[in-house]
């Protein structure tokens, strides 16, 4: 019994250790993509106030506004007609093959000379990339019998940079460790930016950014536990093979104990036996 219970107790303590380990893992990844989203954060910032400035490889903005508009105009081309909630933009204008207003969404700016050229025709995707003097973004496209117009001033166009910013650094964090995924959750707690889900066998290691660039967002850390599991699995399967083989040994020894008390038992009764003669 108190080999079970030690050898019971020496299993929680691998396992607290393992969890140990994964954890401190979990936080020095958590600090590292905090740190970096962090800087990359300050650079954005300091951006806007100085377009001259010196930024890391990550941040070369004009990438950023290019996929920003990638992924707009595939959305705009795919989505069913209608559908506006899938458009993240706050100004989203629909018009019909006469021009007439189907559905519109916020206030978007759409220059009247951009309707007129979608409208007859004379190409099917018209885009305004933003500049230093006018900082708006403006896209329209013909998809589905509609025209499709989207705007995004100087604020929301930063709130789509600063997003696909983190989502890269999540991503290429995530492959550089190669960890089963990381996600950041917002205010809310939507999903913000990730690439991981709880699977089976997943350690999560969550926790507040803390950061004021991302107020009251949570990031989680996902690790695989196979390589914990395989060991806590080894340790355990050790101990029960220890356990039997003790167990067995016991049993053994109290028989060969009790052989050779009958065999001594007998003997004194034969010496009795002899004496009494």
């Amino acid at each position: 019994i108190l080999i079970t219970v030690t050898g019971i107790l020496q299993i929680k303590i691998v396992r607290n250790n393992l969890n140990g380990l994964l954890n401190n893992q979990g936080e020095i990844l958590f600090n590292h993509v905090r740190r970096e989203i962090d800087i990359n954060m300050e650079y954005l910032e300091l951006l806007d106030k100085s377009p001259s400035i010196i930024t890391p490889s990550f941040l070369n903005i004009l990438v950023y506004d290019e996929a920003i508009v990638e992924d707009l105009y595939s959305l705009l081309t795919e989505m069913p007609a209608g559908v506006l909630e899938k458009i993240p933009l706050a100004n989203v204008l629909i018009l019909d093959e006469k021009g007439n207003a189907t559905t519109r969404k916020g206030d978007p700016k759409i220059p009247d000379s951009l309707i007129l050229s979608l409208q007859s025709r004379k190409q099917d995707t018209f885009i305004k990339m933003p500049t230093s003097k006018d900082q708006t973004l403006v896209m329209g496209a013909r998809a589905k019998g509609s025209i499709i117009l989207v705007s995004a001033d100087e604020n929301e166009l930063e709130s789509l940079r600063k997003k696909y910013i983190i989502k890269e650094i999540v991503e290429n964090e995530g492959k550089r460790f190669d960890v089963s995924g990381i996600n950041i959750y917002d205010a809310e707690g939507g999903l913000y930016a990730g690439t991981g889900d709880r699977k089976e066998h997943t350690f999560i290691f969550t926790r507040s950014l803390d950061s004021k660039f991302l107020p009251r967002y949570r990031m989680e850390v996902f690790l695989s536990r196979v390589g914990a599991d395989e060991i806590f699995k080894q340790t355990t399967g050790n101990f029960v093979l220890i356990l039997v083989f003790l167990i067995l040994s016991g049993a053994l020894s109290t028989y060969a104990t009790f052989l050779l008390s009958r065999k001594y038992d007998k003997k004194v009764k034969e010496m009795e036996r002899e004496i009494e003669m």
